[in-house]
């Protein structure tokens, strides 16, 4: 039985024997069929305690076993998005694991891009029938795109959102392609692969097909696979659903951010706490705080003493009321540098509703101290100007009367020498 001699002390027997106890153990059958079964060995002992046989028997719990891989392998796939791991490799983990649980040849996961394509993302199978097929076709796997011309097997899985048994390999490999020189090699391609019998699954979010997912195997392909790809994929379908906005939401993020550390305004952003979530490079060029030093810090920390009050009763109304005076306007304030200055700043304050309903407020600070000093300086001299304007405007006004005098005094002395000339 055991092809020895003597058994391994591992043998269940051989510890029943020594406990006296029965014991229970899963082990996957391959001569019993595709399946896992409990095996339970239980003694039977005579009057003096020892044992004179054991009754074994034998239950199927393949439907069990299955579930719960099948359960493991989801808390693997999210344990794999929440750690940031690359989508390909998420849909990596799923096609090994579907693979491994219900014994397929392959299995592999296909993405809908824009174009009405489909996208090759992942694949599991021998690695030397994939290194076979790649050299036969000239190219990658992994990265194909499929058309989704009329006919195929692909198009028939997204237009209907249902499942699609295949027994023709052939026709499943030209439905890889419209290009004639790559359809005249699928029996070719089904000859390497030697599978009988394939399955495609839509991979459904929010009721629109977003991906398909596939397996290919020797043995029958029964309603019981069908109903738990299904299920697994509808699951997986929101995994994906969920890591391509994650991704969509990060990309977004980056190029914000890489457009908040170009501008030479100072940027910040603080929560419904006032504690600070974002802080640009200018932002520390303004103030003096490294991004370090000032995030999870209270905004506080660049508001001058006297208009502290003023800040907290401004949050506290906009919180309760969704209004501020300053909200969507640019004013002219101040603000404190951590060497303690006080500078003159114009603040443009704006606010935001973050996904999760958590109320967050942006402002764009800009440091207005040479604005202000060259204003100071254009003021003086507008003044000194105006001065020396009077100063002109009074001596005109003197020189022109003087000129009047100038001119009545004229007149008298013509008008006197007239006078004594008659």
């Amino acid at each position: 039985m055991h092809g020895r001699t003597s058994p391994p002390t591992t043998c269940p027997h051989m510890k029943v024997l020594k406990r006296k106890k029965a014991i229970s153990i899963v082990n996957e059958e391959p001569n019993l069929g595709r399946g896992f079964f409990l095996f339970t060995a239980a003694p039977v002992l005579n009057d003096k305690g020892e044992v004179d046989f054991i009754v074994h028997t034998i239950r199927d719990v393949t439907e069990y076993s299955e579930r719960e891989m099948v359960l493991k392998l989801l808390r693997d796939v999210n344990e794999a998005v929440n750690q940031g791991s690359p989508l390909e490799e998420v849909l990596q983990i799923a096609v090994d694991g579907v693979a491994r649980i219900f014994k397929y040849q392959a299995c592999d996961i296909f993405l809908l891009e824009e174009g009405n394509t489909l996208r090759y993302v992942s694949l599991h199978i021998k690695p030397s029938i994939k290194s076979a097929v790649e050299k036969l076709i000239g190219q990658s796997v992994i990265g194909f795109k499929i058309p989704l011309f009329e006919g195929s097997s692909f198009r028939e899985v997204i237009d209907k959102g249902s499942p699609v048994v295949l027994e023709d390999m052939v026709r499943l490999f030209e439905d890889f392609t419209d290009d004639r020189k790559l359809k005249k090699l699928a029996p070719a391609v089904a000859k390497i692969v030697g599978f009988k019998r394939a399955l495609r699954v839509p991979l459904v979010f929010n009721d629109k097909v977003i991906g398909v997912l596939g397996a290919a195997t020797n043995r029958e392909i029964t309603s019981k696979d069908l109903q738990t790809l299904q299920i697994f994929s509808s699951h997986l379908a929101g995994v994906v659903a969920r890591k391509n906005m994650e991704d969509f939401v990060k990309a977004s993020e980056k190029r914000y951010r890489s457009l908040v550390e170009s501008l030479t305004d100072a940027v910040i952003s603080i929560d419904k706490w006032s504690r600070i979530i974002l802080w640009n490079r200018a932002a520390t060029g303004v103030f003096g705080y490294s991004e370090d030093e000032a995030l999870g810090s209270s905004v506080e920390l660049i508001i001058p003493e006297r208009y502290k009050n003023r800040h907290r009763r401004g949050m506290e109304r906009f919180l309760k009321t969704g209004k501020g005076r300053f909200m969507g306007k640019t004013v002219e304030t101040f603000a404190r540098r951590k060497d303690g200055e006080i500078i003159p700043v114009e603040l443009s304050l704006s606010s935001s509703v973050s996904p999760d309903g958590e109320n967050a407020f942006t402002a764009v600070i800009r440091d207005i101290t040479e604005r202000k000093l060259a204003e100071s300086v254009i003021h003086d001299r507008l003044e000194e100007l105006e001065r020396w304007y009077n100063v002109v405007i009074e001596r005109e006004l003197k020189m022109m009367e003087l000129k009047k005098k100038i001119k009545r005094l004229e007149k008298k002395i013509q008008e006197l020498e007239k006078s004594e000339s008659a």
